[in-house]
């Protein structure tokens, strides 16, 4: 037979039903759309298997809606490909420090900011005296800076 308007209208709503509930993993209320969609068409005297075959062989397991979701273009893959790789070194490329006219270098971004902040304990200066061929390397320790001294204290910071 032929499906009538009402068939028609459940028959494609129903299936809508469907798809959302797959695209949002529920697959009990997918399951239960599914099922009334065919109950429709059984009831209604209709031979449905070329419709139902055609959904949920072709749009949805073929590659239609799940693979719009997952595949290659996918929303899923462009948050996938937001988030994948090294998201600090990223930030660290986008941040720098000005440390002004004092003739020194900060090519550390972040790791200076939060020296600053937090009050680096040691700093490292190295010389090299060639007379007697070996190098001499001198470390100078600072002791250790209050946080509230270091950001209220400090003239660098602002």
């Amino acid at each position: 037979g032929t499906l009538t308007f009402e068939t028609s209208r459940d028959t494609v709503n129903g299936t809508l039903e469907a798809i959302s509930d797959l695209a949002g993993a529920d697959f009990g209320g997918a399951m239960a759309n599914a099922t009334g969609v065919i109950g429709t068409l059984i009831n209604n005297g209709s031979t449905a298997a070329d419709i139902i075959q055609h959904v949920v062989g072709e749009d949805l397991l073929g590659g239609g809606i799940i693979g719009g979701i997952g595949g290659d273009g996918g929303p899923l893959g462009s948050i996938t490909g937001i988030l994948s790789g090294d998201i600090v070194g990223n930030l660290t490329g986008l941040l720098s420090v000005n440390v002004g006219d004092c003739g020194c270098s900060s090519s550390n971004g972040v790791d200076s900011i939060l020296d600053s902040v937090l009050g680096a304990t040691t700093s490292s200066q190295g010389f090299s005296l060639s007379s007697s061929g070996t190098n001499l390397t001198d470390h100078l320790s600072v002791s250790n800076i209050n946080l509230t001294e270091q950001l209220f204290e400090s003239t660098n910071l602002f």
